[in-house]
């Protein structure tokens, strides 16, 4: 007789979409924001907090791509255009799927936390001496 793990192959399948549409929207949603505010920044330079504002997106920038190169090692095998065989891709896939990325993202938020809310003051201020 054998045991049930409590995990059918569908359960296992879900929590391998889930867990790569979470990597995708970390990955997006961070680096468009982080590029809007460097682009912004550098658009407008002149703008009495530009400097500060630039300042603590460098202190960002460090946990962001060790972060994301921590992403990236998953994205040949879990990519949807991936050329893998499904064989090939398994491996990868069940270790994301498995892999404990709670540790990860908690310690990039311990890093970034204080720059983002430093960030947010700025720009408010910045609002404020625009009107």
């Amino acid at each position: 007789m054998l045991s049930s793990f409590g995990w059918s192959a569908s359960c296992l399948l879900e929590a391998i979409k889930l867990a790569d549409k979470v990597r995708k929207a970390l990955k997006e949603s961070l680096e468009t924001t982080f590029e809007h505010l460097k682009s912004s920044i550098a658009n407008h330079d002149s703008q009495p907090y530009s400097d500060s504002i630039g300042a603590q997106l460098k202190r960002i920038d460090g946990p962001w791509k060790e972060f994301k190169q921590y992403l990236d090692q998953y994205e040949e095998s879990l990519a949807e255009g991936s050329k893998r065989s499904k064989l090939r891709k398994a491996p990868k896939k069940i270790q994301w799927a498995l892999k404990d990325i709670n540790s990860r993202t908690q310690k990039l938020r311990e890093q970034i936390v204080q720059p983002s809310q430093i960030i947010n003051c700025l720009l408010s201020l910045q609002l404020l001496c625009v009107h």
